[in-house]
């Protein structure tokens, strides 16, 4: 009598997730938006992330002996109402990088993603990412490997977030998008190159945290 040896069906396991923390949380976030909020999310996302980032830098190098002191200029610089010397995205970005905070290609992708907010903002229709819109970012076969990873996730994370069909239909400018904006939220925390001390970069994502 013959025996038949029957196997299990193997299910083959999906590679790890290089997104985590704050990246993953910003991704699944723009998942949930149409491709205008996600311009607006992700722009809203880059502006929180470079006023902590320039405040805390503030802080951490001030040379006065005065806490309370410090802290009264710093909220006139940036809180002041009803417009802050430093409340604009455009001068706070041009300010961190005179300050070496983070290098020009990081400058220079804020500064187009800001142009490309107020585009979308002001469109009173119905707007769809492009790839002209994308093309102005960095061109994705430049981008180094962990970068191509992100790409990668973010498909996997909008198919997870987005369980019904809607998340088939995001274009191919759509991931790029998103795949930039979380790029570039990580290189806000881990490439800069200025005077802020790398042991300072937890604690500002755990103040960040608690924002939230």
């Amino acid at each position: 009598m013959w025996r038949i040896k029957m196997g299990t069906k193997r299910h083959r396991r999906a590679p790890k997730l290089s997104l985590e923390g704050r990246e993953l949380d910003l991704t699944q976030k723009l998942a949930l938006e149409s491709d205008r909020g996600c311009v607006l999310v992700a722009a809203a996302a880059m502006d929180g992330a470079v006023d902590l980032l320039l405040r805390h830098f503030l802080e951490k190098t001030s040379h006065s002996d005065n806490d309370n002191e410090m802290a009264e200029y710093i909220s006139f610089l940036m809180d002041r109402e009803p417009l802050p010397p430093l409340g604009n995205f455009g001068v706070r970005i041009r300010l961190c990088r005179v300050l070496g905070l983070f290098p020009l290609n990081t400058y220079e992708h804020l500064k187009t993603l800001s142009s490309l907010r107020n585009i979308f903002a002001h469109i009173g229709q119905p707007v769809e990412l492009t790839p002209q819109d994308v093309s102005r970012f960095t061109d994705p076969s430049q981008w180094p490997a962990k970068v191509k990873k992100f790409h990668r996730d973010v498909k996997r994370i909008c198919r997870s977030v987005r369980k019904d069909s809607d998340s088939r239909r995001f274009s191919e400018p759509r991931f790029l998008f998103m795949t930039i904006c979380v790029a570039l939220h990580y290189e806000m925390f881990t490439h800069f190159t200025g005077a802020l001390a790398l042991d300072h970069v937890e604690q500002m994502i755990r103040e960040m945290d608690g924002l939230e």
